[in-house]
């Protein structure tokens, strides 16, 4: 089933398996029914600095056991699809993460306008973590620099980085 959503001009056109799939990386702090024990979680960081979000992705998703062990096929699948959404230029992450689905909530503390930031910072621990077993697979993700990713910066940086893209 394709998932159409309009977005200004563009109509989302991805199946439910890869909405699923984008979402996924997100699951260990999808606040939905969830809004206690995810909030204590993500209180302990700052979820508007990318630096304090990447902590907060190693630490819930790609350090966790549950998600780290997850074998070479699937996290090829789940690159592949994120790669694809990151270099849709007219892919609308705020819809993602707001209305793509029913059961799935940002936790609070996550401002509006964030989506595709914290979507970057997925790419730039999926190339971290992942890219090694990923080229055995001949998936070869490109440098998060050549997908307009800021480089990494310090928490101070942050503002800087949004500042920069502002200008843009």
């Amino acid at each position: 089933m394709k998932m159409k959503h309009h977005g200004g001009a563009h109509i989302m056109n991805y199946t439910r398996k890869q909405i699923d799939t984008l979402l996924t990386f997100l699951e260990p702090i999808n606040a939905y029914d969830r809004e206690e024990t995810v909030g204590e979680l993500c209180e302990k960081f700052d979820l508007e600095s990318r630096a304090s979000l990447r902590e907060l992705l190693d630490r819930s998703f790609f350090l966790d056991p549950w998600y780290s062990n997850t074998a070479i096929p699937v996290k090829r699948t789940m690159a592949s699809t994120l790669l694809t959404a990151m270099t849709d230029p007219a892919f609308n992450f705020e819809w993602l993460t707001q209305d793509a689905d029913g059961t799935f909530a940002l936790p609070a503390g996550v401002g509006t306008g964030r989506s595709r930031v914290i979507y970057e910072e997925i790419y730039r621990a999926v190339y971290d973590h992942w890219n090694d077993e990923l080229q055995k697979t001949d998936l070869k993700l490109p440098q998060p620099e050549e997908l307009d990713i800021p480089p990494r910066r310090s928490h101070l940086g942050d503002n800087a980085v949004q500042e920069e893209r502002d200008q843009r």
